[in-house]
């Protein structure tokens, strides 16, 4: 009895990206258009399909043209965030909830390591995760 491999067509999304793909629709229709820092997903055929709906991807901070920017389902390095603060751009998290968790448990508890444990990528990481928490809390208390 030998293994069997088999390839299917179509495996769909997860839900943070299916959450990150709603986010940014509806930030370029509530806007008029949109900009992305980075792709939002890893799937050209969806970048496409944003771009379509007016959403732009800048490739950095000072490609920004606009005052409003969504940023990737895989979050952003925290100088970038910095950065688009410092420029008073209105940031549209659509960082996935397993992705915030995933770079928490890695930098706090997997890597023993105090400098890497007072990074600002860990620090950044470690704030994404309390708000995301605390998003997640307010969403309950509606329904």
């Amino acid at each position: 009895m030998g293994l069997r491999i088999e390839r299917i067509e179509r495996s769909g999304f997860c839900f943070g990206v299916r959450r990150a793909l709603e986010i940014v629709g509806r930030a370029a229709r509530e806007h008029g258009g949109v900009e992305a820092l980075g792709a939002v997903v890893h799937n050209l055929k969806v970048m496409q399909g944003l771009a379509e709906s007016g959403c732009r991807v800048a490739s950095s901070v000072d490609d920004i043209q606009g005052n409003v920017v969504v940023t990737s389902a895989h979050g952003v390095a925290p100088e970038q965030l910095e950065e688009l603060k410092a420029r008073r751009i209105e940031i549209i998290a659509t960082t996935m909830s397993n992705s915030i968790r995933v770079k928490a448990i890695l930098f706090t508890r997997l890597l023993p390591f105090p400098e890497i444990q007072n990074s600002s990528i860990c620090k950044h990481t470690l704030s994404l995760e309390r708000e995301s928490i605390h998003f997640r809390s307010k969403r309950n208390a509606r329904t």
